[in-house]
C-alpha cells in the first residue's frame, strides 16, 4: 500500500485512536469509569463514519484525474504523421501535435511523457513495432 494511502488511513482513524486513549487513560485519571458498552457504541458510530468517508473520498484522493493535462501522461496513441521532431499523434481519437527526441514513423505506437500546452512530448512504446 503506497505511503499516501497509509497516511490517509491514519488521518481517518485518528478520532478512534484519540477516543480510545481518552476513554481508557484520561477518564480513569479522574476516577470516571463509564461502561464499556458506551465505548463500543461510540466506536461503532466512529467506524461507520469512517467507512462512509472512505467510500466518498478514496477515489478522489487516489485515482488519476480524468481531465486536464495530467490525464494524458502515460496514455498510448498512434503516430498520424511522421515525427521529425514534430508531427501529429492521435490519443483516444483526438489529434495532437506531438514531439519526439528521435524521428518516428507514421503508424508507430507512442506513449505520452509530458504535456506542454497543446504539444505532447512522446516516446516510442517499448513493445511497439518499428
Amino acid at each position: 500500500m503506497p505511503w499516501r494511502q497509509v497516511a490517509a488511513l491514519i488521518v481517518i482513524l485518528t478520532d478512534e485512536i484519540v477516543f480510545t486513549a481518552f476513554f481508557f487513560v484520561v477518564l480513569p485519571i479522574f476516577n470516571l469509569y463509564p461502561p464499556v458498552s458506551l465505548y463500543l457504541i461510540i466506536m461503532a458510530v466512529l467506524i461507520a463514519k469512517d467507512f462512509i468517508i472512505i467510500k466518498l473520498v478514496w477515489h478522489v484522493l487516489f485515482n488519476p484525474p480524468l481531465t486536464g493535462k495530467e490525464s494524458l501522461i502515460g496514455k498510448t496513441g498512434i503516430i498520424y504523421s511522421d515525427l521529425d521532431p514534430q508531427g501529429v499523434v492521435r490519443i483516444e481519437n483526438v489529434f495532437w501535435k506531438g514531439e519526439s527526441d528521435k524521428p518516428l514513423k507514421k503508424g508507430q505506437i507512442i506513449v505520452v511523457k509530458q504535456v506542454h500546452g497543446l504539444l505532447l512530448k512522446v516516446e516510442l512504446l517499448e513493445n511497439s513495432p518499428t
